[in-house]
């Protein structure tokens, strides 16, 4: 187990900082999976386990093919000995089918928790939880 001192956790926040800026302001796939020693995605209410760059690869395409003005707003960051978790809003357009929802042309903007898995100061998950039924309605109009 890793001693979370003031040094991990900066650097830490440093790779978080990346992430983000990464996956929801250069809406980049190769410099998302840059920020990770390992690259691993979970999100357990859509189903979704990528493990490994080529799966994290296949995944953030589509997802950020689907959703290209995706956008994030850190709203607390909260720190353990194995995994950082941060409190988000996040939301964006949807252009194409995704997950079973027709492409409606509609936004979304859903609360979740980011748990970002570390060894040491390194990425190697990242896990979304969020309430998937929102998102949904929101997509569809219901």
């Amino acid at each position: 187990m890793t001693q979370l001192t003031e040094e991990i956790r900066k650097a830490r926040e440093a790779v978080i900082q990346a992430h983000v800026v990464a996956e929801t302001h250069k809406h980049s796939v190769e410099a998302t999976i840059a920020t990770f020693r390992y690259a691993r995605y979970e999100i357990p209410a859509f189903g979704v386990l990528a493990n490994g760059e080529d799966k994290v690869n296949a995944f953030l395409t589509v997802f950020l093919r689907t959703f290209p003005d995706l956008w994030l707003k850190t709203k607390s960051i909260h720190h353990s000995e194995e995994a950082t978790f941060v409190e988000v809003e996040f939301g964006a357009t949807q252009h194409e089918d995704w997950n079973d929802v027709k492409n409606t042309g509609r936004a979304f903007k859903v609360d979740s928790v980011l748990v970002f898995v570390f060894d040491g100061a390194e990425l190697v998950c990242e896990k979304l939880y969020l309430d998937s039924a929102t998102i949904v309605r929101q997509l569809s109009g219901n």
